[in-house]
């Protein structure tokens, strides 16, 4: 008498090339998903700004250090050129408005950015040093170490722009090769 083995079922093929294919993918997404991650850093701080600018005007005295800093300085000298004039609530509403154009302005670079301009993260970037720069001038140590964070999270979106624009530019945006992904 014969005995039979018992059948195992069986396994899916492994497809190398279906499974890198996915990994390089994947990669593709994270590399986008990280662009945007930076672009959004200019929501941030533009949508912090007119959170500091309104509670600048209503005078509650705290604000956002992520927000802009010409935008705060803009916004103090309003204040004060208010009380000079009698309480003005034009001044402040003029000062408002010119906030709001630089915010306006980082709108336009979180834009940009998220679509895949490099303009936008390098002249962004250079302004919100600018930015820092004036934090540092004024000794608000805080709002510049938070610039520095929110520089490096930029910084992040436009390394990972550009690798995508060197993968598309090779032809590769669906497979990037195997020594990138790393």
């Amino acid at each position: 008498m014969e005995t039979q083995q018992p059948q195992t079922p069986q396994q899916p093929a492994y497809d190398a090339a279906k499974m890198e294919e996915m990994q390089r993918l994947t990669f593709v997404m994270n590399l986008q998903r990280a662009m945007k991650s930076g672009a959004s850093n200019f929501y941030w701080i533009a949508g912090l700004s007119v959170v500091n600018s309104l509670v600048n005007i209503f005078g509650w005295g705290v604000f956002f250090v992520m927000g802009l800093g010409v935008t705060l300085f803009i916004d103090v000298v309003a204040g004060g050129i208010s009380q000079n004039v009698g309480g003005s609530p034009l001044i402040l509403v003029m000062g408002l408005l010119f906030s709001l154009v630089f915010d306006a302005i980082f709108i336009a670079f979180g834009y940009f950015a998220g679509k895949g301009h490099r303009w936008a993260f390098i002249v962004g970037m250079a302004l919100y040093s600018l930015d820092a720069a004036l934090l540092l001038f004024l000794q608000d140590w805080l709002a510049f170490g938070f610039h520095l964070f929110l520089l490096y999270g930029i910084w992040q979106g436009f390394s990972a722009l550009g690798k995508l624009k060197a993968l598309e530019a090779a032809n590769l945006m669906a497979v990037p090769p195997a020594d990138m992904m790393r």
